[in-house]
């Protein structure tokens, strides 16, 4: 009777050992599978995150180049606004001296006009003459 006695206590002995070892090893691959778990959601809250920054990097250009834009297109209307004001005064006075010396020139052409038509009526006067005494 000892026998069987012990031949129990060694099979559940071995049971006892074998279901411990079977813990240990499912208790490995359980961290090994709670690792590489980890390591997926680590992997894809960086991708995440690199696809928000990314997104936000967008954004802010996207708002920057239109406030730029905004701001180029007052300042611009600003400068037009300013320029006019101070080149519309100097722009009448180049009209109005302009004014001054077409009248000057056409003066002046009149004149030459006039000193022209003399001539010609002299240059007739002396052909008159001419035919006269030679003709």
């Amino acid at each position: 009777m000892n026998q069987p006695v012990i031949l129990y206590l060694v099979i559940f002995a071995a049971g006892i050992a074998a279901g411990i070892g079977l813990s240990f090893i499912l208790k490995i691959i359980q961290s090994k599978n709670a690792r590489e778990l980890a390591e997926q959601i680590y992997n894809q809250n960086e991708l995440q995150r690199q696809k928000n920054t990314e997104q936000m990097i967008s954004n802010i250009k996207e708002s920057f180049g239109n406030m730029s834009l905004a701001a180029l297109s007052r300042s611009t209307e600003e400068f037009l606004k300013l320029a006019k004001s101070t080149f519309e005064p100097e722009r009448e006075f180049t009209k109005k001296e302009l004014e001054n010396k077409k009248g000057l020139i056409d003066q002046q052409l009149g004149k030459m006009t006039s000193e022209l038509e003399k001539v010609s009526g002299l240059v007739k006067e002396l052909e008159k003459d001419r035919v006269e005494k030679f003709g």
